[in-house]
């Protein structure tokens, strides 16, 4: 009550002892400040408002909630397509988000990374047991298991032995025509004439795939409008397909959300409940997720 006239009607009703508790009581309640209100932020990834001190904020700005980076570093460890952890291509420093995540799982990522970002990684040999040998447990070129104690060879990946490698004929085969073509680690050659990338007349696509991802745009862009092709559909797949012929080498770089059409990511497969987003070059659909933690 604020109307203290009121307060002082319903004091005449008690003893003085009573009226004095309720003033005192009164009196301290007034007196307790009001708690200041706890700032938010949306997160980027889930939509959903979160305590600021729960949040962290990408190099690329975008806000991601403690859950949302729980998940997508769990995700990561799996889907290798997901790491290194990231949005809009741009790293997570691993400094700025460690505190969020469960120390279980600080663990078990401490422990993934190794592995995900060794290049020539080296796996135990016996198939029952195929465990990731860390580099740092090599010995010479032996790599012995710390799961089963067998030693595994870290060039021809076979049980470790003496002398040099023994490969395989069609494992020679190959390297002998890498060596021949100048092909070295990190060099582009076309798969059907082993020339450098994009020196011979080879398709760079096959056609009829191609066909089938411009006929996929049209459908994209067309769904929900009661099923049925339009007229024109045919003449819509032959345009899609040669604005992929000039843009298949795409680097996603502006997007427009969609809500109408088909909601399908293209990458995961899933179905979203309100939109997707379409690459404006390729017209590629992508979930949020996919768009930014995986293209």
């Amino acid at each position: 009550m604020d109307d203290w006239d009121a307060w002082k009607m319903a004091l005449d009703d008690v003893d003085a002892e009573t009226a004095e508790l309720i003033i005192q009581l009164r009196l301290e309640d007034l007196s307790t400040p009001e708690p200041e209100p706890v700032a938010k932020v949306t997160c980027s990834a889930c939509s959903h408002e979160h305590p600021a001190h729960d949040v962290v904020k990408a190099p690329c700005e975008h806000d991601y909630c403690a859950a949302c980076l729980e998940n997508l570093y769990r995700a990561c460890m799996t889907d290798e397509s997901l790491f290194p952890p990231r949005c809009c291509r741009q790293p997570f420093p691993w400094e700025l988000v460690r505190d969020l995540l469960s120390q279980e799982l600080q663990s078990a990522f401490a422990a993934k990374r190794v592995e995900l970002e060794t290049q020539d990684r080296t796996y135990c040999h016996v198939a029952t047991c195929s465990a990731f040998i860390p580099p740092d447990d090599y010995v010479a070129d032996s790599a012995p298991c710390p799961k089963c104690q067998r030693s595994t060879c870290i060039e021809c990946k076979r049980e470790s032995h003496t002398g040099v490698c023994g490969e395989d004929d069609e494992t020679e085969e190959f390297l002998a025509t890498a060596r021949q073509n100048g092909c070295l680690c990190g060099a582009q050659f076309c798969y059907l004439c082993a020339a450098t990338w994009k020196t011979c007349p080879c398709a760079q696509w096959d056609e009829e795939r191609l066909l089938e991802r411009a006929a996929a745009h049209v459908n994209n862009a067309g769904a929900g409008a009661g099923g049925h092709q339009a007229p024109n559909h045919a003449a819509q797949v032959a345009r899609a397909a040669e604005h992929l012929r000039e843009n298949h080498e795409c680097e996603h770089g502006r997007w427009t959300r969609r809500t109408t059409g088909s909601l399908r990511c293209e990458e995961c497969r899933w179905y979203q409940q309100r939109f997707v987003d379409e690459c404006d070059r390729c017209h590629l659909r992508a979930c949020y997720r996919c768009r930014t933690n995986r293209l």
